[in-house]
């Protein structure tokens, strides 16, 4: 038996007609359901009347079933780099299977939906360069992309520019979705799920934390009701963020304690380490102190475990809460220890070697200074330069510098209007 059902249905909806047009003078309303729904096979003469009205030859029959099998081992595939992200080695040797179909016998449609799941492999593979060519080859059609197409494009550019830290242009991309206009009747809910988590993403990432909150949660709502753990956890690391942001620490270590639970039991080290991270934090903000210290070294042994590239910012908070607590020497022990530290690091290294090293005095260093905090504010990372601030407007005040020290204060007060 063919897939005429699905063939009909599909060739049907492109023309945008209804079973009563298509099935008139022909068959009843009842039998052509049945055939979409692929409950009954169609009488030979039928199938042949419904075909010519639908315009489909032979020819364009046999296009129209091959381009719907290949769809649909996409589909899958899709899904399955979504679950198994982490060994996108054997999805390759798949799509490669069906990618040595002669492509030009698909319909273009199916042929685009090829080059959207290379783009998420290209993603997974770090094969940055190949991944921004198929972005650049779509985005000049990206308004003639029908919905399905448009929707994993959108999904997946976005995607690209998360993954390049590139939050402004991953949400001006995502942002094409218009939901309310379209509820993308073919796009899988595991992939509205994924936009949902990473719009809520960009949004923590420039600290709009109640938009962040608000599509995790319609996320997370998703992800649990298809029973797909893994990622319901990574909505609860964020909700978490999220509402330690927002100074709900309770609900914050509630969910946490829902991703350390699951984690453990899977030896996720990677993410477990991420909580940890976040669960110091949040001890850090409510000083309980010890409890935070605890949670910062669990952290760093797990990253260490590991080479997470992270590790160093764990680090540079730890060193911040033995500054802050006045253990000075432990301060310098760990900073002295961070390396392989990423370029937007580089400023809060610098900073925090100012003040615990004080090899020079302040006043001589005070260009070093103001640049560094630049670099922190073009990188909109306020609650860093709200912190850095507040030390070092204490630090000139200690030395009688009060005109510095307040230009400090000033500098704190504005970068806490831009996270509060």
């Amino acid at each position: 038996m063919r897939n005429y059902g699905k063939i009909l249905k599909l060739r049907r909806k492109e023309l945008k007609i209804t079973q009563m047009e298509l099935c008139e003078g022909i068959c009843s309303h009842t039998y052509l359901s049945k055939v979409e729904n692929e409950k009954v096979d169609p009488h030979p003469d039928t199938l042949k009347l419904i075909l010519k009205r639908l315009g489909i030859s032979e020819q364009q029959e046999n296009i129209l079933e091959l381009s719907m099998r290949v769809k649909e081992d996409l589909d899958t595939i899709n899904k399955q780099l979504f679950l198994e992200h982490n060994n996108p080695s054997k999805v390759r040797e798949r799509l490669n299977s069906i990618v040595d179909v002669d492509r030009f016998r698909l319909e273009p449609k199916v042929q685009l939906l090829i080059r959207l799941t290379e783009l998420r492999l290209f993603i997974l593979e770090s094969d940055h360069q190949a991944a921004l060519n198929i972005i650049q080859h779509i985005e000049p059609i990206f308004s003639q992309l029908e919905d399905d197409n448009r929707f994993y494009y959108i999904l997946y550019s976005g995607l690209y520019y998360v993954k390049a830290q590139n939050y402004e242009r991953a949400l001006n991309q995502l942002l094409k979705v218009d939901m309310q206009h379209s509820s993308y009747p073919g796009t899988p809910l595991w992939a509205k799920g994924y936009y949902y988590y990473l719009l809520s993403l960009c949004y923590s990432y420039r600290y709009n934390t109640s938009k962040s909150l608000y599509y995790v949660e319609k996320g997370l709502e998703i992800f649990k009701g298809q029973f797909i753990i893994s990622r319901s956890v990574d909505c609860y690391i964020l909700k978490g963020i999220c509402e330690y942001r927002l100074k709900d620490y309770n609900n914050s270590i509630e969910d946490f304690a829902v991703c350390v639970e699951y984690l453990t039991e899977k030896r996720d080290i990677k993410r477990l380490a991420k909580v940890n991270h976040n669960l110091g934090l949040v001890y850090q903000a409510i000083n309980e102190s010890e409890r935070a210290l605890e949670y910062f070294e669990k952290a760093i042994e797990g990253k260490e475990s590991i080479n997470d590239r992270t590790e160093s910012l764990t680090k540079l908070i730890l060193i911040k809460v033995y500054f802050s607590l006045g253990e000075i020497s432990k301060a310098k022990v760990l900073l002295d220890g961070v390396s392989n530290y990423s370029s937007s690091l580089a400023p809060e290294v610098e900073l925090l070697g100012i003040l615990i090293n004080r090899k020079v005095p302040l006043v001589n260093v005070q260009k070093k200074i103001n640049r560094h905090m630049k670099e922190l504010i073009s990188l909109e990372k306020w609650k860093e330069v709200k912190d850095f601030s507040i030390w070092f407007a204490e630090a000139f005040a200690k030395i009688y510098q009060y005109k510095k020290s307040n230009g400090f204060y000033q500098q704190a007060i504005y970068s806490y209007s831009k996270i509060s």
